[in-house]
């Protein structure tokens, strides 16, 4: 198994993330326990982890991502509650639970863990609020201490999220940019597999061999001619090549490594084949570059039976020797006057078939040089001057057709010399097409050059995938892209230009540049929208290549640059700024080099998005924190506040009032025998106003310690507390007619007092509201909707008007006279309060004098959820 995982194969990647993950915190949990740190609960972790490991490397990932966390959370909670509580440093591994949960199964795990840990976290404030968990620590701990670690679990759940959600829109992405280049090199080699197939299809004999002698390749020629397979080549070495030519091959080999030539001169040499026998061989070797390394390329044609026919004429005349000495398609004669001028001969072989005219035809358009291809008229007339100083010559040259077709010729030129005349007569030759082996040349010419730029391409490409992604500072990832740039496309200048939204310029980056002269402030170069070429991209948003400087986009800071390519940096459609690179060379960037841009910018408006929006983030985090410590501050003053106003009713209120209905009932016992009617009636006013004072201030005490009381959530009956609730109201309604409807309800988890409170408040509000009813029915419930559980109150009472339900919960707020129902106002705003704590809705749903009903959820309070 590899080390590091093919990142194409998404899942051995997710694979090989969960091992690294596990076997650091197997490692980490070993260390800890021979470390004798909490050895009591360290196995248990340490033999989860090992399970999940095994499950791991056998394939089952989900299973393990889950296991390892939630064993971790397991055994931190064991220690938080066994330990010191909501102050033991076990809880510092929550956050790293939600880390690697999140980096195991994504959102979800983020979501889930952050979750558990948050109720975790409010089980221990419960239990330790109210005595089941006792600590060193706990007459200390306040509410502050819960509130900041679930604000810290839940800042470390939100971060997760974000971040998992970022990775993954760019894992995605990046995904999309594997296939586009998978596909590319699928594409590569199906072009490399048909090059190949041509290769191996060529009659001639193509070998590689690099500078060790090793052969790297052969095509199919080389077995069908001679009996010997690659294998078999490699273990003869060089028995191959007849002994007294291996002189000769390895002497122009070093005379072509020596030299500037890319190929060697015709070689002629002897092959021995498997049986033993010899065959001569005409061809050239060549110098390629091939993955990587300089190799040679030997490119052979037989030319066994040429070389007996040559033997065979060997003793006719100079002229046939030289004829039959090449594999030539026609043959020819020219005299040559004393000025100079040629007059064809003759012609013999393939002639008419080679250029397409007759003999006549060709003599009447003008002969040789009128045929010759533009550009070789010059060459040839070099080579005519060699032969009338009566050298031979051997050269490869263009000629045209008689349909105007461009073919490859060599042509073999021999001067006759006249004794008498003492100067060459005449020029004997032949002719040979090397059209196709031209155009294979210039294919394998062609093949080696785009190998050589895709893979300068995908250089460059991983080089700047790797700078985005590992990059910590927008300054170090536009340094990695500008350096990996300058190595990789050769310009002399390259440049990052940001965009400042604020002053609507382009604004030369001082650390994003390579090749700027000396006098430039690199800090002060700046441009606006159409203000030369970076200008103009940052104005389109398209690239722009200049291959002349006479442009009049072009605005030269340096007078020996030439070319210049800028392509836009863009997120979605917004400029971030441009990449711009310049070359000292006319025409030095092709329209491969600007599509290698477009994606390199790319690339690069997402590694700066990502940056900018990791330090967005950062930002955020901070203001967040500042915010939650002054919510805090105005929490605890508002709090303070409260106390004192509690205080201040129960201490300076209740001791007038006390008073006066004191000295009230003084006077009614005492002197009501004395007292006129109205004088009475005024006095029994007072002491019902006065109870009714009493009762208010006591409601309204009660109703402001709802939010500072801790909630002590519990396993709760709700059909057994409405059972009670209703027995309390037994001597109240016990010379009433009402009809009890109780149905079924299904347990919940809240705090046993208040919520008896919000069903005494309710039904008594219902008992009350259906007085006047001579058959008053109340019927209390539950149903399920949405997967919640909602209880309501149902009565057949007086009912409301539904445009003043919004006032329903308020303080103080009531939409009867006191003179049809009495009441303080309170009793439903408590009832809001309560259920607001329990994290749950109140609404109500009414007619005049039809009756009303009071709802309430109790929503992510289950009994089942606690348990």
């Amino acid at each position: 198994m590899k080390f590091f995982p093919d990142l194409s194969n998404y899942e051995e990647t997710d694979r090989r993330l969960v091992l690294f993950v596990l076997g650091g915190s197997l490692i980490a949990s070993i260390l800890l326990f021979i470390a004798e740190i909490s050895r009591e609960f360290l196995p248990f972790l340490i033999i989860a982890l090992i399970l999940a490991f095994t499950l791991a490397w056998r394939g089952n990932v989900r299973i393990a991502g889950w296991l390892a966390p939630l064993a971790a959370l397991a055994i931190l909670t064991l220690l938080v509650f066994r330990n010191f509580g909501i102050r033991d440093t076990a809880l510092l591994g929550f956050p790293v639970t939600i880390v690697a949960g999140s980096l195991m199964n994504g959102r979800k795990g983020a979501l889930i863990f952050g979750l558990a840990c948050l109720l975790i976290v409010v089980t221990l404030g419960i239990t330790e609020s109210t005595g089941q968990l006792q600590t060193i620590f706990s007459p200390n701990n306040t509410l502050a201490d819960y509130v900041v670690v679930c604000v810290v679990i839940m800042l470390t759940t939100a971060m997760q999220w974000t971040v998992i959600s970022r990775l993954a829109e760019k894992t995605h992405r990046a995904k999309q940019e594997l296939n586009e280049r998978r596909q590319a090199e699928i594409a590569l080699r199906e072009s490399e597999e048909r090059y190949r197939s041509m290769v191996e299809t060529f009659p001639d004999i193509i070998m590689l061999t690099n500078l060790r002698g090793e052969i790297q390749f052969v095509n199919a020629a080389l077995e069908q001619q001679t009996g010997y397979t690659m294998t078999d080549l490699q273990e003869k070495d060089k028995i191959f090549i007849h002994p007294q030519d291996a002189s000769t091959v390895s002497k122009a080999i070093q005379d072509l490594l020596a030299g500037d030539n890319s190929c060697t001169d015709l070689i002629q040499n002897r092959f021995i084949d498997k049986q033993g026998q010899e065959h001569w061989y005409s061809g050239i070797i060549g110098k390629i570059h091939y993955q990587g390394e300089l190799m040679l390329q030997t490119v052979t044609r037989e030319i066994t039976a040429q070389k007996a026919a040559e033997a065979a004429l060997r003793q006719s005349e100079e002229r046939y020797r030289l004829i039959t000495s090449v594999a030539s398609d026609y043959t020819y004669s020219t005299k040559l006057d004393a000025a100079g001028n040629l007059y064809l001969d003759w012609v013999a072989g393939a002639f008419e078939s080679i250029t397409g005219y007759t003999y006549d035809e060709y003599q009447a358009n003008g002969g040789w040089f009128t045929h010759l291809h533009p550009d070789d008229v010059a060459k040839d007339l070099l080579a005519l001057e060699k032969l009338k100083s009566n050298q031979p010559v051997a050269q490869d040259i263009r000629v045209l057709t008689k349909t105007k077709e461009i073919m490859w010729v060599r042509v073999y030129a021999l001067p006759i010399w006249g004794e008498k005349e003492n100067r060459v007569v005449g020029i004997i030759g032949a002719v040979q097409n090397i059209t196709e082996r031209k155009q294979t040349e210039e294919l394998i010419t062609t093949v080696n050059f785009e190998l050589q730029r895709r893979i300068k391409e995908l250089y460059a490409l991983n080089e700047v995938a790797q700078a985005g992604a590992s990059a910590k500072s927008e300054n170090g990832m536009l340094e990695a892209v500008v350096e990996t740039l300058y190595r990789s496309l050769y310009p002399d200048i390259v440049g990052v230009a940001l965009w400042d939204e604020q002053e609507s310029v382009l604004r030369t980056h001082p650390s994003a540049n390579r090749g700027l002269p000396a006098n430039i402030d690199q800090g002060q170069m700046k441009a606006r929208p159409y203000e030369g070429v970076v200008g103009t991209v940052a104005a389109t948003r398209q690239p722009y290549r200049v291959n002349d400087t006479s442009d009049p986009q072009y605005l030269s800071i340096d007078p020996n640059i030439h070319s210049e390519l800028c392509v836009p940096i863009l997120a979605a459609d917004r400029l971030l700024g441009v990449l711009d690179i310049e070359s000292k060379q006319a025409n030095a960037f092709s329209e491969s080099d600007e599509n290698l841009l477009i994606t390199v910018a790319g690339q690069l408006a997402s590694a700066l998005e990502r940056l900018r929006a990791e330090q967005g983030l950062r930002h955020l985090n901070a203001e967040l924190e500042q915010r939650v410590n002054e919510r805090t501050a105005l929490l605890e003053t508002a709090n303070k506040e409260l106390e004192a106003f509690s205080y201040s009713v129960s201490h300076d209120l209740r001791a007038p009032l006390r008073a006066i209905t004191s000295f009230a009932r003084i006077l009614d016992n005492d002197f009501s025998s004395e007292m006129e009617p109205t004088a009475r009636g005024f006095l029994h006013r007072i002491i019902t106003s006065g109870k009714m004072m009493n009762r208010l201030i006591d409601e309204l005490l009660d109703f402001s310690r709802l939010g500072r009381k801790p909630l002590k959530i519990q396993p709760l009956d709700m059909n057994g507390i409405a059972r009670h609730v209703i027995e309390n109201l037994a001597d109240e309604t016990a010379s009433r007619q009402i009809e009890w409807v109780l149905t079924d309800m299904p347990l919940a988890a809240a705090d046993l007092t208040l919520i008896q409170q919000v069903y005494a408040n309710l039904i008594g509000n219902a008992v009350k509201y259906t007085g006047k009813r001579e058959t008053a029915r109340i019927e209390v419930g539950s149903f399920e909707k949405n997967q919640e559980t909602v209880y309501f109150v149902r009565d057949n009472g007086a009912g409301f008007d539904m445009q003043y339900a919004d006032r329903l919960f308020g303080v103080f707020q009531r939409l009867h006279r006191d003179d049809e129902f009495e009441g303080t106002g309170i009793g439903l705003a408590t009832v809001q309060r309560i259920i607001q704590r329990h994290g749950g809705r109140t609404w109500a749903e009414a007619e005049p004098d039809k009756g009303a009903t009071f709802y309430f959820t109790l929503e992510g309070m289950t009994y089942d959820e606690i348990e």
